[in-house]
């Protein structure tokens, strides 16, 4: 088997994100199709291998497979039939705890793995046609999202208005991915949708590259999905925010994810609610915080003073004599409300030292301090 590196076919480094390499495959795969290639064998295979190392490396199960095996050295010069392959024990350690043996040449039988052939099984399924005849339409992809609520609607609960970005069938070619949406059968495959790899003594079968197991292909793109089938949508939702929901809490919407091309399922949306700060409070739970500054006369003396609280309206907190910058006072029963507890609200004193006195308050302070012995 000769050595395949996806990395070096797609010219992407091997910690390269998804991003990096779905923009290498489309300019690759624009450069390299057959019909920007007539006639041309070497593109065509070309086309053929970067479409192959696409199908893997877009797919995060297959490539971290692909990943393993390739540091096992499965795919080096010689591949499995090399005295100095990969270790079969190892090899069964990539796919799980399977029971195979070795032929009476030191080959495999695949059929006691318990799956049609080893490509099949690291390659999987590369495709939504391929998936389909195995298992049925597929479930969409699940979209995650961060949302900021604000403080008063976490509070007490209720609606907020969100816009979601998900990727969508395209209208233009009706998912296709071609251009006027017409598909053609696969000149490679001949429509099956698979092709015969050889692997040593073995000819296994898996999805084919050209067309990802569909049996058909585009002869030119759709211009408006750029051939993916799909085009990036914002949709417009009101979802429910429970009372007192934690920052982190996540809610999870069934059928409002990434919609499939084959008829199947729906992906779910999951919102995870980042929770505003408020200018006055601060909540942990149903417990509620804030500050109220009073000047250095009111806590040597004591004093009254009203505080604001989260329901609207005020209350008066008495201030003791002699009270020292960050006393806490606990309001009982004037936090939030989360289900069926009601919190405390904490109220810490900030005492204010003027910063700017007339010569006459001076005399006064200085006269204060000598009869109260204190050093200035």
């Amino acid at each position: 088997m000769a050595k395949k590196d996806y990395y070096e076919i797609l010219g992407v480094a091997e910690n390269a994100s998804a991003d990096q390499i779905k923009k290498a495959y489309r300019d690759l795969a624009k450069k390299y199709h057959p019909d920007a290639n007539p006639n041309n064998k070497s593109a065509e295979e070309r086309f053929k291998q970067i479409s192959e190392a696409n199908a893997v490396l877009s797919d995060l199960k297959r490539r971290a497979q692909y990943d393993q095996m390739r540091r096992l050295g499965a795919f080096d010069q010689g591949g499995f039939a090399s005295t100095g392959g990969v270790n079969f024990d190892d090899l069964a350690s990539v796919f799980g705890n399977f029971q195979g043996r070795r032929g009476a040449k030191g080959g495999f039988s695949f059929e006691s793995f318990g799956f049609d052939d080893l490509f099949s099984q690291f390659f999987g399924a590369s495709n939504v046609g391929a998936r389909t005849k195995r298992g049925g339409p597929t479930k969409g992809k699940d979209v995650h999202v961060e949302i900021r609520v604000p403080f008063e609607i976490i509070l007490h609960g209720g609606k907020q208005a969100i816009s979601v970005q998900r990727r969508e069938k395209c209208n233009v070619c009706n998912g296709t991915g071609a251009e006027g949406g017409k598909l053609h059968v696969c000149s490679n495959c001949s429509g099956t949708g698979s092709v015969s790899v050889g692997l040593g003594a073995f000819a296994v079968k898996r999805a084919c590259p050209q067309c990802l197991g569909k049996g058909k292909t585009a002869k030119s793109f759709c211009k408006a999905c750029n051939g993916e089938g799909k085009v990036t949508r914002t949709r417009k939702l009101s979802v429910t925010i429970p009372a007192g929901a934690e920052d982190g809490k996540k809610i999870r919407l069934k059928g409002q994810g990434e919609p499939t091309l084959d008829g199947g399922v729906a992906g779910d949306l999951i919102l995870t609610i980042r929770e505003e700060k408020h200018p006055m409070f601060e909540r942990k739970g149903a417990d509620i915080y804030s500050d109220v500054s009073i000047n250095f006369v009111q806590a040597t003396l004591g004093s009254k003073v009203r505080v604001a609280t989260v329901e609207g309206g005020q209350v008066e907190l008495k201030i003791p004599a002699s009270t020292p910058n960050g006393k806490v006072f606990k309001l009982k029963g004037l936090g939030a409300k989360v289900k069926e507890t009601t919190g405390d609200h904490y109220v810490k004193v900030n005492v204010e030292i003027p910063t700017s006195l007339s010569e006459s308050s001076k005399e006064i302070l200085k006269r204060f301090a000598d009869e109260a012995g204190m050093k200035y």
